[in-house]
């Protein structure tokens, strides 16, 4: 039922990976689009009611005032230093395609002739292009100025310049029109050209001189390129949309920087590019997750498989509290990792007495804690029998069958102990391991003892090695203490260890305590020195309160015999 809940839940997982695939697919589209329209659709938009602005404004002082190349000349400098970050040039052209004004930055400004002009233009509408300069790209914008209101009226500008420059040129078949859209229509169309010179409505060319051309780079001779827009048109020298009518000239030409104009859309574009780069990365994330998602899964059975193994490693410890001859235990193990290397043991052996062991075995993690149990089910095999006779030489069995069966960087340091059926005397071999503490009371106070004299090497690495057992007679109420380097050598942020020391000091003041209670106490103290940093080894401590009425005429200082006192 639980693999299939587990199953179940990966599934999920796979279909929520999916939908979010899938929305930061959507949310990316969306917001590239969105940034496209605005950056391209709406900025050439911009750009086109700039250059519109721009052109009306002079189209305007062309109609009113300006009769003469400097005025005109002056007024496009004046709207270009109003905005000299979006106009790059603007020129006055004939229809001829002479220059009557110009101003900016004229760096690619196209060369024009009059079937170019009436070709970009289509009579009346206004020819549009974007072109590629040096200093950007710009809208490139050709419109007559008739196309912004007409000439005013009959006493308005000329719309076209005679090459000798004297006359007026009204249209191809000698006949004159007034363009102006709200003037009233000529009552002598169909008159003979002659005629209508002299008459009181017509008016002379003005003096205008005509700029020398640019060379620049872009419509030829021969017609401009043919993505340009414009409005339709009658034919080439045409003005209106139907036949017979004058050209539409003069013209006004805007180019405007799209860079310059993309500048008022920052705050739309910023954000767009924002949720892009949202959207981006949300994809990234999902894939990565993706991707990852079947490590993930290994990962988690390994960690499962993990805990598992810590709770086989617990299940081999023996509980607290189980009657166990006539002792009183308390022990905890703290592996530095999901498993450990250091062991413990308390369990009655096969002649009625109590052994106790508590052993460190090289490394960390899952090898060390597999060595561990083939070392307690050694020392329990070894102790079925009884120790009081074969002590010695149960450790000596065990250290040949590590030397066998394990590499030479794998060893294990031992401290294994016997308490005999009667309770009286304690026998121990210490295999390499940090020496345990006897405490014993001494005139109401507590004193401490270093179990050290028996033992040999560390278990594992000589196969020929031996082993000396050594005894000492207990007391009521005697306290052991075993523990591995994990609790000694623990240091802190600064380097410091807790070292025997600390474990005496909190073993005094918590003498009279339960076995339980001092062994709580002794890690308190651990966790306290160590502050926030996390424990570098595994952690193993073990109290004994060793229970016995002492035989008739035994005082306690020929118990004590042999037996070497911390100051």
């Amino acid at each position: 039922m639980a693999d299939a809940q587990k199953v179940a839940g990966y599934v999920w997982v796979k279909i929520s990976i999916g939908l979010g695939l899938l929305l930061g697919l959507l949310l990316l589209g969306q917001t590239v689009g969105t940034y496209r329209y605005v950056s391209r659709s709406m900025v050439r938009q911009e750009a086109q009611n700039e250059g519109d602005r721009k052109a009306q404004t002079l189209a305007r002082a062309y109609r009113t005032a300006s009769r003469d190349t400097a005025a005109l000349t002056q007024e496009i400098d004046d709207l270009i230093k109003e905005a000299p970050e979006k106009i790059a040039w603007m020129r006055v052209l004939t229809t001829e395609g002479k220059v009557i004004a110009s101003g900016g930055n004229l760096k690619g400004a196209p060369v024009w002739n009059a079937d170019s002009l009436r070709a970009a233009t289509g009579g009346r509408g206004p020819r549009q292009d974007f072109r590629t300069t040096d200093e950007g790209e710009v809208l490139l914008t050709v419109s007559p100025i008739a196309r912004f209101g007409g000439r005013g009226g009959r006493g308005g500008p000329p719309t076209d310049f005679g090459r000798s420059g004297a006359q007026m040129d009204f249209g191809r078949g000698g006949s004159s029109q007034d363009t102006g859209r709200g003037g009233p229509p000529d009552r002598n169309r169909d008159r003979p050209a002659g005629a209508r010179e002299n008459e009181p409505g017509s008016v002379s060319a003005p003096p205008f001189a005509i700029l020398p051309e640019n060379t620049p780079q872009g419509f030829g001779p021969d017609g401009p390129a043919r993505n340009g827009i414009g409005r339709a048109g009658g034919p080439s020298g045409e003005q209106g949309r139907g036949q017979g009518r004058g050209p539409s000239g003069p013209y006004v030409e805007t180019a405007i920087y799209l860079d310059g104009v993309s500048v008022s859309f920052a705050p739309l574009l910023v954000p767009l590019g924002v949720g892009s780069t949202a959207a981006i990365a949300l994809l990234a994330a999902v894939i990565i997750i993706g991707l990852r998602f079947p490590h993930y899964i290994q990962s988690k059975q390994y960690e499962e498989e993990l805990l598992l193994a810590r709770r086989v490693q617990n299940d081999l410890f023996p509980r607290e509290g189980t009657p166990t001859g006539n002792v009183e235990f308390a022990a905890r193990f703290i592996p530095s990792r999901q498993v450990g290397g250091d062991l413990y043991d308390v369990f009655e052996t096969g002649d009625g007495g109590v052994a106790m062991v508590l052993g460190d075995v090289s490394g960390k993690g899952l090898s060390a804690a597999l060595l561990m149990g083939v070392v307690q089910g050694a020392v329990r095999t070894s102790s079925d029998s009884g120790l009081a006779t074969n002590h010695e030489y149960a450790a000596e069995r065990l250290n040949h069958l590590l030397c066998m069966k394990t590499a030479r960087e794998r060893f294990v340091s031992l401290f294994w102990c016997y308490l005999n059926r009667e309770g009286t005397r304690l026998s121990y071999i210490n295999a390499g391991h940090l020496p345990a503490l006897l405490v014993r009371e001494r005139f109401g106070r507590p004193d401490v003892w270093r179990l050290e004299q028996g033992g040999g090497p560390v278990l594992g690495v000589l196969p020929t090695a031996t082993y000396k057992q050594a005894e000492i007679d207990i007391e009521p109420g005697d306290l052991l203490v075993v523990f591995s380097d994990g609790v000694s050598e623990a240091a802190n942020a600064a380097g410091d260890e807790f070292g025997e020391e600390g474990i005496v000091e909190a073993v005094k003041r918590d003498w009279w305590d339960s076995a339980s209670g001092v062994c709580d106490g002794i890690l308190a103290d651990v966790r306290a020195f160590l502050g926030k940093m996390p424990p570098h080894d595994d952690q193993t401590l073990m109290v004994i309160r060793l229970e016995r009425v002492p035989a008739a005429g035994q005082s306690g200082d020929e118990a004590e015999a042999g037996v070497p006192a911390l100051s």
